[in-house]
């Protein structure tokens, strides 16, 4: 019997899988649906759990005296810096989380489609290699495209917010002082340091690669075993958030316990006053801790705390966000849709336009000033 509410394309509850529609009644998620879908719901969860990304980050840098505990670093980080503090950089890191995740499921979905095609594939039932590689190459694309706004976020996350006592400075000059992701974005370009660390970063597709492997073979298994309980049905595409958020767990755990050490070495090279790539860091690491296996492993109570949470409740939030976005295209009509959801995109890319150059101007100003001193 067809469930109304999930029209086919459904979340599957253990019970029965999705029926099988006519073609006409069934909705198909486009890679763009997915790409929105990721980048809306990491940028949630990211917001909600970011002080812990913060206390990671701390502990992460060069020469960290920053405590180990979570409880400890975020406490610290408190007391020295206040609220601010704990959030420094969040617009940064949520332009880039959101950017990247963006382009990550863009490109993911789209190369997986064209594997599947080329594969003859009819029931888009792909190995754990091809998740791998497709997960990689996503991965590499995404990396390259958004390093930059990895760099001025991480620096904008490592600056120390201290409460001013002055109350007599002017607004503007606050403004032209008070640091930005535009302006910190500007700065890193015109330093020539908006790749750096994309060595490691590149290395790093390895996560992803890995979490995404791992959770699309075990949302397939369970999808499919779902759908064998009952003869005439077919697998759906979107899980309930309750599984999805115990693969997304099992996914990502495993993905960054092997990428860790690579991870340490990635926050380093982004540093500010860092003149050096990856091996650079590397060496600079052995010499300040030796072959200790805790100095690789820096930060890693918090940053598996935050990355587990961060994506279980993501993979969680994206399949309902999914549902809803294909639910939303089917009432709206799919032309409808479409011009909705691009003339948002322009609207966010005028306005990202706006930001660089304003900041841009700043950063000149704030350069001329500085000469004429």
């Amino acid at each position: 019997m067809t469930d109304d509410n999930h029209d086919g394309i459904a979340i599957i509850p253990p019970s029965e899988a999705a029926p099988l529609l006519p073609r006409q009644h069934q909705l198909i998620a486009a890679p763009v649906d997915y790409a929105v879908a990721g980048s809306l719901s990491s940028m949630v969860v990211f917001a909600a759990l970011y002080p812990l990304d913060v206390a990671r980050t701390r502990q992460q840098s060069a020469g960290s005296i920053t405590p180990t505990g979570i409880v400890e670093s975020i406490s610290n980080i408190y007391v020295q810096e206040g609220v601010k503090g704990l959030y420094a950089g969040i617009s940064a890191n949520l332009i880039s989380i959101g950017t990247s995740q963006c382009l990550y499921f863009f490109f993911y979905e789209l190369i997986k489609d064209a594997a599947v095609t080329l594969s003859g594939n009819t029931i888009r039932s792909t190995s754990l290699g091809l998740d791998l590689l497709v997960a990689f190459v996503a991965g590499a694309i995404n990396a390259t495209v958004t390093c930059p706004m990895w760099v001025a976020a991480t620096r904008l996350k490592m600056a120390k917010r201290v409460r001013s006592r002055q109350q007599d400075v002017e607004k503007d000059e606050k403004d032209l002082l008070e640091p930005t992701f535009a302006r910190a974005l500007v700065e890193v370009v015109g330093s020539g340091d908006a790749w750096k660390g994309l060595a490691p970063s590149l290395i790093l597709c390895t996560n992803p690669a890995l979490q995404y492997g791992i959770y699309e073979q075990l949302k397939g298994r369970l999808l499919r075993s779902w759908a064998a309980r009952s003869p005439g049905r077919t697998a759906g595409v979107i899980l309930n958030p309750m599984p999805a958020f115990v693969i997304g767990a099992i996914a990502k755990a495993i993905a960054t316990v092997f990428t860790y050490p690579l991870q340490v070495v990635q926050t380093q090279t982004r540093e500010k006053g860092f003149q050096g790539g990856m091996w650079g860091a590397f060496v600079s690491l052995t010499r300040r801790h030796g072959w200790t296996i805790s100095a690789y492993f820096r930060g890693m109570n918090s940053k598996l705390l935050m990355t587990v949470l961060n994506a279980s409740l993501m993979f969680a939030l994206k399949e309902t966000v999914l549902l809803s976005l294909l639910k939303t295209k089917r009432a709206m009509g799919s032309n409808v849709f479409r011009l909705v959801r691009w003339t948002g995109f322009v609207f966010a890319a005028s306005y990202v336009a706006q930001q660089l150059s304003e900041a841009r101007m700043q950063v000149e100003q704030r350069r001329g000033g500085t000469v004429n001193r």
